[in-house]
């Protein structure tokens, strides 16, 4: 019995060690390996960024040329505008500057004025033609009468003294016209007024009295001292000439002169003188 005992206690023995086996087995592959806790540490934070907007580049929209506005046409119509014809300029002439009329105390009609040489050459024998008129404009006569001096340059004036006589016909109304005959010829220049003064006489006529002298390399004939009158405005009131005294002026020579307003009694607010003479070459020495 003893034996059975023993065998049976020991395969109990054995059981429970293979038990207890099993159950170490078992605590050694299924527990929980609990992992020890870390240990915090000293973290430094990191340097914080701001944050940066990104702004995207706006891209303009394109700009649109405003259209060229086209040009306006002033026209009546879409034809081609022909131009009008260019009405040529007249030819230069001697033309009337100023002039006035007034009745003498005979009767006579008196137109006087002032021309003035508009062309490139001189111009000799000008003539000044008026036409006259009663108040139905209807013509009753004319009469003409040549410019003071013979010979004017391109520029130079000249007056002029138109009469009725014998006629002593009074007009409503007159025109005037003038002609003149174009010349190489060139006035003498070596004459001139070396001294004038003027005043009214004891008779009430305007006087001019004076000395011309001959600069000039020639014996100058006729020499004539031409007046002319004028008015605040400007205009031709009256004309007179003489001749000096003696007429003919040798080189280096001069001459006096006196030049009258009669038969009219005028007060110019002012005058202008001007001489001419005629040529007479020096002869052979």
């Amino acid at each position: 019995m003893m034996p059975a005992r023993r065998m049976a206690v020991l395969i109990a023995l054995l059981v429970l060690c293979s038990a207890l086996a099993g159950c170490v087995s078992s605590d050694d592959d299924g527990a929980a390996t609990t992992a020890p806790p870390d240990t915090p540490s000293a973290t430094t934070p990191a340097p914080t960024t701001p944050p940066v907007t990104t702004v995207a580049p706006t891209t303009p929209a394109p700009t649109t040329p405003a259209p060229t506005p086209a040009p306006t046409v002033h026209s009546p119509s879409l034809r081609p505008t022909t131009p009008a014809p260019t009405t040529p300029a007249p030819p230069a002439a001697v033309a009337m500057q100023s002039h006035t009329s007034y009745t003498d105390t005979g009767g006579y009609f008196h137109v006087v004025g002032e021309v003035r040489n508009d062309t490139k050459h001189t111009a000799a024998s000008v003539k000044v033609t008026a036409t006259f008129y009663d108040a139905c404009n209807r013509s009753i006569g004319t009469a003409s009468a040549y410019a003071m001096l013979d010979l004017l340059v391109p520029g130079q004036k000249a007056p002029f003294e138109i009469t009725s006589y014998p006629s002593r016909t009074v007009p409503h109304s007159y025109s005037l016209s003038v002609s003149h005959v174009a010349t190489s010829q060139v006035p003498y220049d070596g004459l001139s007024i070396l001294r004038s003064s003027a005043r009214v006489d004891a008779c009430g006529y305007h006087a001019v009295f004076g000395e011309v002298g001959n600069t000039g390399c020639c014996t100058m004939l006729y020499v004539k001292v031409v007046a002319t009158y004028y008015d605040a405005t400007g205009t031709v009131i009256g004309a007179s000439f003489a001749y000096t005294t003696p007429r003919d002026i040798e080189r280096c020579r001069s001459a006096v002169f006196e030049i009258s307003s009669f038969p009219r009694r005028i007060a110019p607010y002012g005058y202008v003188l001007q001489v001419q003479g005629q040529y007479r070459s020096p002869g052979p020495s």
